[in-house]
């Protein structure tokens, strides 16, 4: 995953990135599977290979983010990918709602300051 030199662009590369794949056909198609297989032994490691690997590639987000100051460095990688990426799947594949140009953004902003307002201003992000 290249370094665009800062976490929020980093984070919002991937997001964008995830959410373009996520409403191709193969992409949404390999989401809705995932989400709907069972929990057999084989099926489970499966999964896990693939979120797994998944996981590797915001590893590298956070470890450069920790290098350049921007996280602590007791961040879980695995949790801030994890709020990333949810919400992209909940609309995918619980509510089927379309993902939105500038969701990933949103989410990205929601991630990085939280949803509660700044000490003299308005909401940091917007949540609709």
């Amino acid at each position: 995953m290249p370094d665009s030199g800062t976490l929020r662009d980093d984070l919002l590369v991937y997001a964008t990135s995830l959410a373009k794949y996520l409403t191709s056909p193969a992409g949404n198609a390999l989401d809705r599977t995932l989400a709907s297989a069972g929990d057999d032994p084989i099926t489970q490691q499966l999964r896990d290979q693939y979120w797994d690997a998944r996981y590797a590639q915001p590893g590298q987000i956070a470890a450069r983010a920790i290098k350049r100051g921007e996280l602590p460095e007791a961040t879980d990688p695995r949790f801030v990918l994890e709020l990333l990426v949810a919400p992209l799947h909940f609309r995918i594949v619980l509510t089927r709602e379309p993902l939105d140009p500038d969701l990933p953004a949103r989410i990205v902003d929601a991630l990085l300051h939280g949803l509660l307002p700044a000490a003299d201003g308005p909401p940091r992000s917007r949540l609709s």
